[in-house]
C-alpha cells in the first residue's frame, strides 16, 4: 500500500494504474488483484489503515478525566505524533478531487467530524470551566486542527517553499505545536508544565 499510496500522491488516482503499481513493488500485475478487486479498494484500504489509527486514539482518549487541559494536551499530541509519523501521505492524498467524492469522501469525513468534534467539546469544556479563554469555539476548534493538518504541507517535503527544511525529530515538533496550542488556551500559562505531565508528557 506504500508504493500505490506515493503514486497516487505523486501521479494523481487517476493517473496511477496496477500495473505502475505493480512495477513500483516489483510484482506482476496480476498479483495485484490476489490482494485488491480493483483500483478503488487499494485507495480504501489506505483511508482505512490512517482512519483506524485516529479511531485508536480517539477510543482511548482520557489520561486524565475530569482535567479537561490534560486531556486535550494529550490529544493533541496523540494526533500531531500521527500527523508527521503516518507512512502513507495522507495529506497529499487528500488534495485529490477523487477524495472528495464516493466513495472516499464520506470515509475520510467520518473521521475528521469525529477528530473535530473531540477538539470542540473538550475547547468548550474548558472555557465553561475557566481554564482556556473564551472565544468562538468553533473557530477554536478548527485553528487548533488546522495547526496539525498544516504539518503536512511542511515537514519532510523538501520541495516547500520554505528555505531551511524542519530537521527535528517528530516527538520534538509534536510537543512544540501542542505547546503553543494549548498556551494559546490556557488562562493561565504557568499551568503548562504541570498540565503536561498530567496528560503523561514531561512538563
Amino acid at each position: 500500500m506504500l508504493a500505490a499510496a506515493n503514486l497516487f500522491a505523486t501521479q494523481g488516482y487517476n493517473a496511477t494504474t496496477t500495473r505502475n503499481i505493480a512495477e513500483r513493488v516489483g510484482i506482476r500485475q496480476p498479483s495485484v488483484f490476489y490482494h485488491f478487486k480493483k483500483k478503488e479498494d487499494i485507495l480504501l484500504a489506505i483511508i482505512d489503515a490512517s482512519t483506524i489509527e485516529v479511531s485508536a486514539i480517539l477510543d482511548g482518549f482520557s489520561p486524565s478525566p475530569g482535567n479537561v487541559p490534560a486531556e486535550l494536551y494529550w490529544l493533541l499530541r496523540r494526533d500531531y505524533d500521527f500527523l508527521l509519523t503516518e507512512p502513507f501521505e495522507i495529506g497529499k492524498l487528500l488534495s485529490l478531487p477523487e477524495m472528495h467524492a464516493a466513495p472516499f469522501g464520506k470515509r475520510v469525513s467520518r473521521i475528521r467530524t469525529r477528530l473535530i468534534n473531540a477538539y470542540r467539546r473538550l475547547i468548550k469544556q474548558g472555557m465553561q470551566q475557566g481554564d482556556f479563554q473564551k472565544s468562538d469555539v468553533g473557530v477554536t476548534a478548527y485553528t487548533i486542527f488546522g495547526m496539525g493538518e498544516s504539518i503536512w504541507s511542511w515537514y519532510r517535503h523538501p520541495e516547500a517553499w520554505y528555505e531551511k527544511p524542519v530537521r527535528l525529530p517528530p516527538e520534538q515538533v509534536s510537543e512544540q505545536i501542542a505547546d503553543l496550542a494549548l498556551r494559546s488556551l490556557l488562562l493561565r500559562k504557568s499551568r503548562l508544565g504541570p498540565i503536561k505531565r498530567a496528560a503523561g508528557y514531561s512538563g
